[in-house]
């Protein structure tokens, strides 16, 4: 093996947003303060009104959200903005309807819980009080959003977290510490995980790009072999987030989506070790981890059909790929294609066929190899066969009706 071979290095887009009986569907009740975004697709909806909030422009993305609402009530995210924008100005009463609102219409059991610690937290607030998440952190956004002078350390039993905000230090360990609890169960058959993690949050995007990461990136997991000597060798993990989104408040994105996705990552790498994750499988199993309604990723394949297929990656293709693709449009359906896709294989192999393609693939078996052995059809037919059976299945589910991302991002 080359000095400081990199085995794997997984990287989330900023802003990605990422089932039924989809088994990695986990009841992680976490602080959901879901970021979408859509302009690669030219969505001028919900994008409009979190580019409001994003600008500081809290009353007119109010105005603008419940104008949106009231035009489409059951457009799920843009009752979440909503009620962020009804905090942000501290209109109290109005963010718990608005979550309760929310609540009621979201079909994600993640994003109820979410809204239920909003609640508790807005009737605190109007009591003049701060309430505390599970395990005794605040989830009070400002004050997360603070930026101290100097890195703070939390240590966990197997994470060390460092940001300049020591509250947020704490919440990451804790939080850190529920997801791979979860994540070693749903991959590692519940063996105990004996490693650190060194977890990093830089101040904003700009300074941890300035470490090193993407730039088309909102967080980074690196996992790779480092030499010590001749016949001695370390493997270096880490994770690689920022506190601050582009308004300069906490990133909402950080405790629901970046964080288990990122985490995610790294202990798939873990799984397979020397061999790489297909991209396609870990960034699809990765956004299955997200505060998100997973019929988003189906429906945003659908509006990409209905457009003449875009950006659209056949399966086959889609499978081998070696690398992200470039632009931000196919960019964006990539991530949400392999979501959809992986989605549709969780739904239509029982768990322990599943497990067992991921560890041929684990074993060398390329992705159709593999495909083809779980499903018991000839590797050169099993992915159009299955990309004909899950296209047929999204197109007789949704049809025509949505015809635009904006028409999918209802359903985040």
């Amino acid at each position: 093996m080359p000095r400081s071979s990199e085995v794997r290095v997984n990287q989330t887009a900023p802003n990605e947003p990422a089932a039924g009986a989809v088994p990695l569907r986990l009841a992680l009740a976490v602080c959901a303060l879901l970021v979408g975004t859509a302009a690669a697709f030219g969505d001028d909806g919900a994008t409009r009104v979190k580019e409001l909030l994003d600008a500081g422009q809290a009353a007119e993305a109010r105005n603008a959200a419940r104008a949106r609402v009231e035009r489409a009530p059951d457009e799920t995210i843009c009752w979440r903005w909503l009620a962020l924008a009804c905090e942000r100005l501290e209109r109290w009463d109005e963010a718990e309807e608005t979550w309760v609102a929310y609540a009621a219409i979201t079909r994600s059991r993640i994003n109820r819980a979410a809204a239920a610690e909003h609640l508790a937290w807005c009737r605190a607030r109007r009591k003049g009080e701060t309430p505390a998440a599970a395990g005794g952190a605040s989830i009070d956004p400002v004050a997360l959003g603070s930026v101290d002078a100097s890195f703070t350390t939390a240590r966990s039993a197997h994470f060390v977290v460092k940001s300049r905000n020591a509250q947020l230090t704490r919440l990451v360990a804790d939080r850190a510490e529920e997801y791979l609890t979860s994540l070693c169960r749903t991959f590692l058959g519940d063996r105990a995980w004996a490693h650190e993690i060194p977890i990093t949050i830089y101040r904003d995007h700009a300074e941890y790009v300035g470490a090193g990461n993407p730039a088309w990136s909102g967080g980074g997991t690196a996992f790779r072999f480092e030499e010590k000597g001749a016949l001695d060798w370390k493997i270096k993990r880490s994770i690689d987030l920022f506190q601050l989104g582009a308004e300069g408040k906490l990133d909402p994105e950080l405790l629901p989506n970046t964080l288990p996705h990122e985490l995610t990552h790294l202990v798939l790498s873990e799984h397979f070790g020397e061999h790489a994750v297909p991209l396609w499988l870990t960034e699809g199993l990765a956004q299955l981890m997200e505060s998100v309604d997973p019929d988003y990723y189906d429906k945003v394949v659908v509006a990409d059909l209905n457009s003449g297929k875009r950006f659209y990656v056949p399966i086959p293709a889609l499978v081998g790929l070696p690398k992200y693709p470039e632009g931000s449009g196919p960019k964006f359906l990539f991530y949400r294609e392999s979501a959809s896709f992986t989605r549709f294989l969780l739904a239509n192999l029982p768990r322990e066929r599943f497990f067992e393609f991921v560890d041929d693939v684990k074993r060398g078996f390329t992705a159709i190899a593999g495909l083809g052995q779980v499903f018991a059809v000839p590797p050169e037919q099993v992915a159009e066969r299955l990309e004909k059976k899950w296209l047929d299945g999204l197109v007789q589910k949704y049809g025509t009706s949505i015809g635009s991302l904006e028409e999918a991002e209802k359903s985040r």
